[in-house]
């Protein structure tokens, strides 16, 4: 191959190289702004659900939160938490994608959907808050139940070992709610 054609070949290449790394420059920051606009609409969502909550324990009475996520919005409860818990952490918008990052991380550790590293600040509170807050959710949707069961059928109707069963059940969780 003549040196003028390997010279061309060569401008052509680095020309071609050129133009993908611009490109991939390009599209990287274009993920970055998008992480970060993520980040910040589920902080903000976060914000809304958190005060949304507020709203309806003041209107409607403890036990409403799960029904009306169900009956009102496009997601589930266990999404909404994790979005009320990343604004919890943050409280407002991040502006760096190296932040965003992070706190995706620190919420889905405390979350339980990613395992606590060894040395993580979290760690210690991450296994019981995880545990706990998964437990509070459960004892929640199962309240709720029950609510909707006594509206229907009130408890003084139920049939003696019925009432006698659901006792037994209960007696652990009334001994926690005594410690608390």
């Amino acid at each position: 191959m003549s040196k003028s054609k390997l010279m061309n070949l060569e401008e052509a290449l680095v020309r071609e190289i050129n133009a993908e790394h611009r490109h991939v420059v390009t599209e990287a920051e274009k993920v970055k702004q998008s992480i970060i606009a993520s980040v910040n609409a589920a902080i903000r969502c976060g914000l809304l659900l958190l005060k949304a909550k507020q709203d309806i324990r003041r209107a409607h009475g403890h036990g409403q939160w799960l029904i009306w996520i169900k009956n009102h919005l496009d997601c589930s409860a266990d999404t909404c938490q994790l979005y009320m818990r990343l604004a919890k952490i943050k409280g407002g918008p991040i502006t760096d994608l190296k932040e965003g990052i992070s706190c995706l991380k620190d919420v889905m550790i405390e979350a339980g959907v990613l395992p606590a590293p060894d040395g993580h600040g979290l760690q210690e509170r991450i296994i019981p808050d995880a545990f706990l807050s998964r437990s509070v959710r459960f004892v929640g949707q199962w309240r709720e139940e029950w609510m909707k069961e006594i509206a229907v059928r009130p408890v003084t109707h139920w049939p003696d070992h019925e009432r006698q069963k659901l006792k037994v059940q209960l007696e652990p969780l009334v001994l926690i709610y005594k410690q608390l």
